[in-house]
């Protein structure tokens, strides 16, 4: 409350989604079992590690899109984005580390720019998106950049779907080619159409316009609501962590 400008609608779409997870959960038993495990899921419930790892594999070449830590969790986090060369999938690697050191957890430690040739196992719920690696094939190993990326249409279109499956979602991974715009004291980043979204984070995004150089690039990052988080720029084949 009194957080600011619009304070009144963001209360009252947090207790809408509140207030959804309630009703949904008192239903669980009658959901389709990937909903009533997105829904468990958000109350809190958990599926053990070991678990998961006994559930179907997707072994693919995966690239390591970006990473973004959260250290003012109650328990520090650590996202991983990745996303399948021959399946397109894009899988989350989360990680917790108790006083923030992640050096003992492999899947935290990915690079962003290499590819690990593996089997992954989702978790349940939909859309199927956490996983943790299983089996691997080969170490990580330097990779070329993206060869697919959206357009803003393409990762709202995705992102629309996502939000039909789970409507508690609060993040969704993007790839993006396009190009840094100023848009008034902020910045955009606009596809070849010319449709675009806001950059979020520093005022001016410098070391992606200095990658860019005004020129379209790949670029990896958070989704949400309120814009985009960029994570990771591509350089020709080079990977650059913003």
């Amino acid at each position: 409350p009194v957080s600011g400008d619009g304070w009144p609608a963001r209360l009252l779409a947090e207790y809408a989604q509140l207030h959804l997870l309630a009703r949904a959960y008192g239903t669980v038993d009658d959901l389709p079992a990937a909903l009533a495990a997105t829904v468990r899921s958000r109350i809190g419930f958990t599926t053990g590690r070991e678990e998961v790892l006994t559930g179907p594999a997707v072994t693919d070449h995966w690239l390591v899109l970006g990473g973004r830590d959260l250290p003012d969790a109650a328990v520090p986090a650590r996202r991983i984005w990745l996303r399948g060369r021959a399946s397109g999938r894009f899988a989350l690697l989360l990680s917790f580390a108790v006083g923030g050191v992640f050096s003992s957890n492999p899947e935290a430690i990915l690079v962003p720019g290499t590819e690990l040739h593996a089997d992954l196992h989702f978790y349940p719920g939909q859309p199927a998106l956490r996983a943790v690696v299983g089996a691997r094939h080969a170490e990580p190993a330097a990779a070329a950049q993206p060869e697919e990326t959206d357009d803003v249409g393409g990762l709202l279109g995705r992102w629309a779907s996502a939000l039909s499956q789970d409507p508690w979602l609060t993040e969704w991974p993007a790839l993006l080619a396009g190009v840094p715009v100023p848009d008034g004291e902020r910045w955009q980043f606009a596809d070849g159409s010319g449709q675009a979204v806001p950059l979020l984070g520093s005022e001016t995004p410098w070391p992606l316009l200095a990658v860019s150089g005004g020129y379209p690039v790949a670029l990896a990052g958070e989704w949400s609501p309120a814009g985009l988080v960029p994570l990771t720029v591509w350089h020709g084949d080079r990977a650059v962590r913003l």
